[in-house]
C-alpha cells in the first residue's frame, strides 16, 4: 500500500470530490443543505466514512478561508446571523 502526504491527500479531495461535484458554484451558494447533498452523494458513490470526514474537513477549510477573507461577505447576512460560521 502506497502512503500519501497530507498535500496529496487534499489535493485528492479537491480534485475529486470537491471540486467536481461543488466546483460550478458560487462560494455563498454553499450552504449547509448543499453540504448535506454533497456528503450524501459521497455515501452513495461508496465513498468510506475516513475519507468522507477528511474531505468535509478540506471543504470545511475552504469554506473558513474564504468566509475569513471577505469572499462570502453575503452570506455573513443571509447564513450566520450574529457573525458565526455555521458548523459544518
Amino acid at each position: 500500500m502506497t502512503e500519501y502526504s497530507t498535500g496529496e491527500h487534499v489535493n485528492s479531495s479537491i480534485n475529486v470530490h470537491i471540486v467536481p461535484r461543488l466546483g460550478s458554484r458560487k462560494l455563498i451558494s454553499v450552504t449547509p443543505i448543499v453540504v448535506e447533498r454533497f456528503l450524501y452523494e459521497l455515501e452513495a458513490d461508496g465513498v468510506g466514512r475516513g475519507d468522507q470526514v477528511n474531505i468535509l474537513r478540506t471543504l470545511k477549510a475552504i469554506l473558513r478561508d474564504a468566509y475569513d477573507k471577505g469572499a462570502m461577505v453575503d452570506a455573513r447576512r443571509s447564513l450566520l446571523g450574529r457573525g458565526r460560521l455555521p458548523s459544518w
